[in-house]
């Protein structure tokens, strides 16, 4: 299997992946899931406060992922604006609204919530959640490609950091030709930026 390989066997390698790591994130006691997420959160803090004191956008935790609720709390502080993604069709890129915690949510895209009235804001950073990633920092993510949508759209691209545990880390995800790298990965052990 090669880097940009998009053969069925890298397909189904990617599938399989993807539940495998899913599976894996998901046995985490919720303690020790807690303990790793706030390890990330402060290296977010430590390490991002000015790409996160303008537009920012974050998502709302699914299955396990890392909850960014003070972050949320922390981009607001630094005098930056919080968004959450709108799923708006498929293979299209997310719209991101404005929200703050306390503000009216409504049910999107399998399940996950998305601000009920918030402005549509073009985000100048975008915090990414993962399934998977590799040393390149190119991301594995549920397979519908929004973010790298997001990403190739974008008029001015944001800067993308993508956040995880590091049972995530891989040898290679097989990126394929659509897949755009984040800027920086962070995991409960620190930072890595793209090569």
């Amino acid at each position: 299997m090669g880097v940009a390989d998009s053969s069925a066997e890298v397909r189904n390698w990617r599938k399989a992946k993807r539940a495998e790591l899913l599976k894996a994130r998901l046995e985490l006691a919720p303690e020790v899931r807690r303990q790793l997420g706030r390890r990330v959160l402060e290296c977010l803090i430590d390490n991002f406060r000015e790409p996160c004191s303008g537009t920012v956008g974050l998502y709302f935790p699914f299955r396990g992922e890392i909850n960014l609720t003070p972050f949320v709390e922390q981009v607001r502080a630094w005098g930056g604006s919080t968004s959450l993604p709108v799923v708006v069709a498929k293979g299209q890129p997310l719209e991101f609204r404005e929200w703050k915690p306390g503000e009216a949510l409504q049910k999107g895209a399998l399940g996950i919530p998305f601000p009920a009235h918030g402005a549509r804001v073009g985000p100048q950073t975008l915090v990414i959640p993962l399934l998977g990633f590799d040393a390149a920092c190119f991301r594995l993510g549920y397979g519908a490609g929004y973010y790298d949508y997001t990403l190739q759209a974008a008029l001015m691209r944001p800067m993308a950091i993508g956040v995880g545990f590091e049972l995530a880390r891989l040898d290679t995800v097989y990126p394929q030709p659509h897949d755009v790298p984040m800027d920086f990965i962070v995991t409960e052990r620190g930072l890595q930026r793209k090569p």
